[in-house]
């Protein structure tokens, strides 16, 4: 998702032909690349999300499952929160 938006705002300002924007624009995309590493890393370094959302832990799902579905879930939100920002 990060990459879509940084990508966006790339082919929006080089529209524009100006050097300017497109310095702006690349510095946009770095952030949000940043940004969406250091939170998917985040998000896989924390082994606890099966406690933040319990209905992801049960008899066939362990817990690293239940934090895969979780860092899944968090994703989505992500993703739907941005698109409804923007």
């Amino acid at each position: 998702m990060d990459w879509t938006v940084g990508n966006f705002l790339l082919t929006g300002q080089n529209k524009l032909q100006d050097h300017r924007r497109t310095r702006v624009a690349n510095a946009y995309y770095s952030l949000f690349m940043a940004v969406g590493n250091v939170r998917g890393y985040a998000t896989g370094a924390y082994s606890g999300w099966y406690k933040v959302f319990p209905f992801t832990f049960n008899s066939s799902c362990d817990i690293n499952c239940a934090n895969l579905k979780a860092a899944f879930l968090l994703d989505v939100i992500f993703i739907i929160c941005t698109a409804l920002h923007t």
